[in-house]
């Protein structure tokens, strides 16, 4: 039985002093408690479904993880939160500098910015027992393609939507994947011998990333909107005759000049692109079923795990539907002690895991 008793205990531990991001300066040594309860408890407020899915992550490789989802909580709430380009980025050449500093760690975490994610992260490359694997080259990926949408640029098509989520969730899976590769020697050794199972598994995160991309844009709808920008796929709203002005209009409240049909076309244009998110789910799961008939009816946790990302965007898909595809109503992102769909979370994530099916 998976057990959040250890979790709890960590996030109960005081946190250390938070540096102002970019600023590594002469800091003292943070410990790696500290940056450990820093990441955890960065989970737990904020990525609900991360903080769930830590506790199925193998012992060894729960640092890396950790690391990794604070990091892109980190990343992404720069184009959340800050304003001015200089100041975004300032901080994205921060991150991009200290990823290098950390995959050159030779010794010690004091050879990196002491900065929560930064140390953790070094942490974990610096074991002897278990050494991790991640590669750079996914960071790199997720860094370049928030720097690109950081002024949020429209999308053209569900495809560069659909590529958004593959820069930016589909790395994150592929590190998780890797690390629980590094700590799973059987399990690489017997993708080693069959590349063709390592490749469909390959493609059942990166769907489950692309889905996840899509579906973080339609959960984010009316904070953007707020914004100025309408994250759903131009093309789409040509097809039902909006335009983004109109729909900012239309949520406005305004009624001069707004299509009074406005809420059903933009109901149309959600749920085509829902769709587009929930194929690739499917996709997911047929490929995942494949593999474990390959591995007569068996999957072993490096394969399964990275495949428990998909229950989030799964249960916000079935939330979206329930409501008709109405991305403005007012109980879709409802907030509070349930946290949306966050109650559902823990025996979805857990059914999933004993079922061994998505």
């Amino acid at each position: 039985m998976i057990s959040f008793a250890s979790a709890r205990s960590a996030v109960k531990q005081p946190l250390a002093p938070l540096l102002r991001r970019g600023y590594a300066g002469a800091a003292p040594a943070l410990s790696i408690e500290s940056a450990r309860a820093h990441c955890l408890n960065l989970l737990q407020t904020q990525d609900r479904s991360s903080y769930i899915l830590h506790s199925y992550v193998a012992p060894p490789a729960r640092d890396a993880f950790l690391a990794i989802r604070a990091f892109n909580i980190d990343t992404a709430k720069i184009g959340d939160t800050v304003t001015k380009a200089e100041i975004a980025q300032f901080r994205f050449d921060f991150w991009r500098a200290t990823i290098q500093k950390v995959f050159a760690v030779k010794q010690s975490t004091q050879e990196v910015p002491q900065e929560p994610v930064a140390v953790l992260m070094a942490h974990a490359l610096l074991q002897k027992d278990y050494p991790i694997s991640m590669s750079k080259r996914f960071f790199i990926t997720l860094l370049q393609t928030r720097e690109k949408h950081v002024t949020n640029p429209p999308f053209r098509t569900i495809d560069s939507l659909a590529s958004y989520g593959e820069g930016t969730h589909s790395q994150l899976n592929y590190l998780l994947q890797e690390i629980l590769y590094s700590v799973s020697p059987k399990t690489t050794t017997f993708l080693n011998e069959h590349p063709e199972i390592a490749e469909q598994c390959h493609d059942i995160v990166a769907h489950i990333g692309q889905a996840t991309g899509i579906a973080a844009m339609l959960r984010g709808f009316s904070f953007y909107a707020t914004r100025g920008f309408v994250p759903l796929p131009v093309q789409l709203l040509t097809k039902q005759n909006l335009s983004q002005d109109g729909v900012l209009r239309f949520l406005a409240g305004e009624t001069d000049g707004v299509d009074p049909q406005t809420a059903a076309k933009l109901s149309d244009v959600v749920f085509e692109t829902a769709t587009r998110a929930n194929d690739h789910l499917i996709t997911a799961a047929t490929m995942l079923g494949q593999v474990k008939q390959s591995l007569h009816n068996t999957l072993p946790d490096a394969i399964m795990v990275p495949a428990l990302a998909s229950i989030p965007t799964k249960l916000f898909l079935e939330r979206l539907e329930k409501y008709d595809f109405d991305i403005v109503h007012p109980k879709l992102m409802k907030k509070g002690a349930t946290g949306g769909d966050n109650w559902k979370l823990p025996y979805r994530s857990y059914k999933a895991y004993k079922l061994r099916k998505i």
